[in-house]
């Protein structure tokens, strides 16, 4: 049995250093700040001022979706555009009987198509069951 125990380092401790006394100015009393201007130290620069727009605006440049976006929009307007079809489909039906990585890829590629306005994505409640239709590009 040891006669010292020896003691755990927390996340404030300084391990084998011994503490230094600290300068905090903002708590020492009855010293005053006084904030300089800018004009003070150095002359006041001229403004500039914008005439015109200096950017150029930014355009949308997105890539065409790719093949297996393609075939994914086309199973799904094929799905809805049959005559028994309900106006909206489950995701969670549409990934029956896949594993978690195809309906993990099926998630992005709706994702994909909503952005695409090719479907329509809705889900009341968070966690709840996402519900896909027509989208207005469908």
């Amino acid at each position: 049995c040891r006669a010292k125990r020896r003691q755990l380092s927390s996340g404030r401790s300084l391990g084998n250093l011994d503490p230094v006394e600290e300068e905090f100015p903002m708590e020492q009393e009855g010293r005053e700040f006084k904030l300089r201007r800018l004009s003070d130290i150095e002359p006041t620069p001229d403004l500039m001022v914008e005439t015109e727009p200096t950017q150029t605006p930014f355009t949308k440049q997105s890539s065409p979706p790719d093949h297996i976006t393609e075939s994914i929009h086309s199973y799904l307007k094929l799905h809805f555009e049959s005559p028994d079809a309900p106006p909206s489909e489950s995701l969670s039906q549409l990934t029956y009987g896949m594993n978690t990585a195809q309906a993990a890829r099926l998630f992005y590629q709706t994702c994909v198509l909503a952005t695409l306005d090719r479907i329509k994505v809705t889900q009341v409640e968070p966690y709840g069951p996402i519900l896909i239709s027509r989208g207005a590009n469908m």
